[in-house]
């Protein structure tokens, strides 16, 4: 689709939300959201926020984001150990993060919450909101 035609979504108040797949903002008729609200969320391919808000008639919105997927990680005990995003995940590298754990004197590094080992550092593609906790335990 290139083009958004008039009153497609005209007075949509049950419309909660809008998934574009366009890399390229289609291009919108003056009366294509007429009557819409301007918060409506707008969902658009990863790291196409920008162009988006740049886009005639599409830069009257004012809630476009690319849901790209979110990381938090953190640890069990912060005595024991400490954890960092050492590469983030962008939409450039294909969603993929880095994480590594470093261990405090005199503890160990268990693993990762979700059950995916002990690699360290851990390499992992985000396909959704992901929440990680590192896994420390003390030495005997």
């Amino acid at each position: 689709m290139d083009t958004i035609g008039s009153y497609a979504f005209y007075q949509t108040s049950l419309l909660t939300d809008l998934y574009i797949n366009a890399i390229v903002p289609p291009r919108l008729d003056s009366l294509a959201f007429y009557a819409t609200r301007l918060d409506l969320p707008i969902h658009v391919p990863c790291g196409k926020i920008e162009i988006y808000k740049a886009a005639v008639l599409w830069d009257r919105f004012t809630n476009i984001t690319d849901d790209f997927p979110q990381l938090a990680v953190r640890v069990n005990d912060a005595t024991m150990g400490s954890v960092a995003v050492t590469d983030a995940a962008t939409c450039e590298n294909d969603s993929t993060a880095i994480i590594t754990a470093t261990t405090a004197a005199d503890c160990f590094f268990a693993g990762w919450s979700d059950g995916g080992g002990t690699d360290n550092p851990r390499t992992i593609k985000l396909t959704q909101d992901t929440s990680l906790v590192a896994v420390f335990g003390e030495l005997t």
